[in-house]
């Protein structure tokens, strides 16, 4: 089993090692770990712009999630938050400990995963390293160097940066 992204560097570059990315992501700070509907990793200069999608993603994800996830995950947040802020960094299967599980797979996550995976995909934690699959989530100051917080892109400033990212990186676009 591996990540995308390592499937995608592989297949353009034999030799590549997935500990490589890894580094940079776990211990370098230079790359970050994020979401669109896959994991994936950025430079951290894509950070600031990443600001704008955690606001955008906390008003749908609220509303995707309530009736998905069977229960109110966002009352779990602050739990989650005061756990990490006073224990360090956890894992799914640190939180909720006393949570029912859910034994319909992948996706059928117990509140406190649900609160967790939230907080990431909204900018309040990230990951700080995986072990082996599983993510480890730290507060996000704790995570991204505190120089990227400083500038704060408008959404228009970001959308031009990632069409002119795709293009360069795409070589193609449509016009939407």
């Amino acid at each position: 089993m591996a990540q995308a992204h390592d499937l995608v560097l592989r297949s353009r570059q034999q030799s590549y090692q997935p500990f490589d990315l890894r580094k940079m992501v776990d211990h370098e700070r230079s790359a970050f770990e994020g979401w669109t509907h896959d994991a994936l990793i950025l430079p951290i200069e894509a950070f600031p712009h990443w600001l704008n999608k955690f606001t955008r993603d906390a008003v749908l994800l609220q509303q995707h999630w309530k009736t998905w996830h069977r229960g109110d995950f966002l009352a779990q947040t602050q739990t989650v938050l005061d756990q990490i802020a006073s224990q360090g960094p956890v894992g799914s299967g640190d939180v909720g400990t006393q949570e029912k599980r859910g034994g319909g797979g992948w996706w059928d996550w117990h509140l406190s995963k649900a609160a967790l995976e939230y907080l990431w995909r909204t900018g309040h934690i990230a990951v700080t390293r995986r072990d082996g699959f599983s993510k480890v989530y730290d507060l996000i100051q704790n995570v991204i160097p505190a120089t990227y917080f400083q500038y704060r892109p408008s959404a228009a400033d970001s959308t031009d940066w990632a069409c002119h990212l795709a293009l360069r990186t795409l070589d193609f676009a449509t016009p939407k």
